[in-house]
């Protein structure tokens, strides 16, 4: 599925793109009545396209706080009243949100959220995880629970979808954390311009690795064509450099990979071929998954901190 990012985009390669997306204003300080919305459907749907609604929420507002029930509340019935606009047979996907995965202003900015984190925090002591990666986990969590509450009123038919941007600097390793399945579940996220395979979106100009896509890429792999993953270690037990070095050993070779998180290694290898591991920071039951992988005939591939040249 490709969908471009508007009327123009498609106009420009029409045989690109099989559904257009249609930015609605859903702020605060949207009136909800949508002016425009439908001649832009009316020309989308004559075109026999799908449609990809990008509801714009605002949650950047200076009074928006995740503690707040109000701010909630007004961004559910922006959704409601869209819902009630479009024949629900006529779209794909909502995007929800676009924009960078940081909230961590946030967590300071509101004593009810800071407190939450302080709790929260407390149950991970014992990973010796770094402050400002917890700060990052702890947002993405924050995201997490308010848009799974807010698609709770999605029609099972539509998919709810999150656009993030990460900073450069973040290595690869914590970027999986940040968009693990655990938190992110029944939610379909996507980052921008991703250095490995996503299941689900990825976004923004020459992004390689995709299944779902803003724009065409010279480079397109489909889901059956990646034969290769990395594990990624339990939280707090990924040598995040190690971790880095090996992707990077991936992408350098131009070979497409996708990474998948130890505890879903039964349910994620199929399909694959060739998994690399860290060999120190895998768990006993992390191991005996990948023999198991192995017996059922794929090869398993140790890398670590030690490990001077990566065999690829």
């Amino acid at each position: 599925m490709r969908i471009a990012e508007n009327l123009k985009a498609y106009s420009e390669t029409p045989d690109a793109y099989d559904a257009i997306n249609i930015v609605v204003d859903g702020s605060p300080k949207a009136d909800l009545t949508f002016p425009g919305l439908n001649a832009k459907l009316e020309e989308v749907l004559a075109l026999e396209k799908k449609v990809c609604l990008e509801l714009f929420l605002d949650l950047f507002d200076k009074s928006f706080s995740f503690a707040d029930p109000l701010q909630f509340s007004i961004r559910k019935k922006a959704l409601e009243e869209l819902l009630n606009c479009i024949p629900e047979e006529a779209i794909h996907h909502i995007i929800l949100f676009r924009g960078p995965l940081d909230f961590t202003s946030h967590i300071k900015k509101n004593a009810q959220v800071e407190e939450e984190y302080e709790l929260w925090k407390q149950e991970l002591e014992s990973y010796q995880i770094e402050e400002e990666h917890l700060l990052h986990l702890f947002s993405a969590k924050l995201l997490s629970d308010f848009f799974h509450s807010l698609c709770s009123i999605l029609p099972d038919s539509i998919k709810g979808v999150l656009l993030f941007s990460i900073p450069s600097f973040l290595e690869i390793g914590k970027v999986a954390e940040l968009l693990s399945e655990e938190t992110f579940s029944h939610l379909e996220v996507g980052i921008k311009n991703p250095k490995y395979f996503l299941e689900g979106i990825c976004w923004g100009n020459g992004a390689g690795l995709h299944h779902l896509s803003y724009r065409p890429s010279h480079i397109t792999y489909t889901e059956e064509e990646v034969k290769t993953a990395v594990v990624l270690p339990l939280l707090g037990d990924c040598d995040y450099k190690c971790f880095e070095k090996m992707c990077h050993s991936l992408i350098e070779k131009k070979i497409p990979f996708k990474i998948i998180e130890e505890n879903l290694l039964n349910e994620k290898w199929f399909q694959i071929d060739t998994i690399y591991y860290d060999e120190e920071r895998t768990s006993f039951d992390g191991k005996r998954m990948i023999d198991g992988f192995i017996a059922a005939g794929g090869t398993a591939l140790p890398f670590s901190t030690r490990t001077s040249s990566l065999k690829i």
